[in-house]
């Protein structure tokens, strides 16, 4: 049995580190942790909700646990559009996507106080809940009439940062970066990301996806950029029709 599979006790509960579905990540101690938030950053089509939906599919078919999948912008319908795709035609996997304890609630108008009644309301029924957010920009709460879009942005952190705590559950929260034209060496860091210095003091960790240097080609890397448990690697990951899966390159 591997450490992502190793279970606290008969019942099925992880102590605390639950397992983010890839086992290059798993082994080298990256994993959605009970408390805390975790955000995923990329430009624009790079593969934030396909990273996400990868995790999320993977974790909720073969282990132990149940997810819950906030999407603010893609609809249920294209999200099964979007399974499809990832089955690659394949009907058994896509059966297993389906089969998969993942819940959906697509509200492009997501409030705290619906989210944190619904993440309250789901982690008392489902064992080892998961939640993820796609993604942190689209909430509608803010600080306030008249506030900055970056007060309101950091504010938005905080908030899932204390639901996080609060209901000892793992969020994973999509977040933007900057859309602006890159050299083509450039290696995005978390400066690279919209008012990160708003939303950094309530994020445990933070996971970067990035091109590699061939722009043309479906290689991604996975670069953990802050981590709570100390970790700075760079992961070597392919996204095809929208499934994001590692390769046998060297981690850095």
């Amino acid at each position: 049995m591997s450490s992502a599979n190793k279970l606290v006790d008969s019942r099925g509960f992880y102590e605390r580190n639950l397992p983010t579905g890839f086992s290059s990540l798993d082994e080298n101690g990256v994993r959605w942790t009970r408390g805390e938030l975790t955000a995923i950053a990329a430009r624009p089509s790079v593969g934030k909700t396909a990273f996400a939906l990868s995790s999320a599919l993977k974790i909720a078919s073969k282990y132990p646990v149940n997810v819950l999948f906030f999407s603010l912008e893609l609809s249920t319908e294209k999200i099964a559009k979007r399974m499809e795709l990832m089955s690659g035609g394949d009907n058994k996997r896509l059966k297993k996507y389906m089969d998969a304890r993942v819940s959906f609630v697509h509200t492009p108008a997501l409030s705290f106080d619906e989210c944190e009644l619904r993440i309250h309301e789901f982690r008392s029924f489902n064992v080892n809940p998961v939640i993820f957010i796609d993604y942190l920009q689209m909430i509608s709460d803010t600080v306030g009439y008249g506030s900055s879009y970056a007060d309101a942005l950091g504010y938005k952190a905080e908030r899932l940062k204390e639901i996080a705590k609060d209901n000892e559950v793992p969020i994973v929260a999509l977040t933007q970066m900057i859309h602006r034209w890159q050299p083509q060496y450039y290696a995005p860091s978390a400066k690279d990301i919209r008012d990160y210095d708003y939303i950094e003091p309530y994020l445990d960790s933070l996971i970067i996806l990035d091109e590699t240097e061939n722009r043309d080609s479906n290689d991604r890397r996975v670069i953990i950029a802050k981590s709570s448990k100390g970790i700075s690697k760079v992961f070597n990951f392919k996204m095809e029709n929208a499934l994001f899966s590692e390769t046998k390159a060297k981690v850095r």
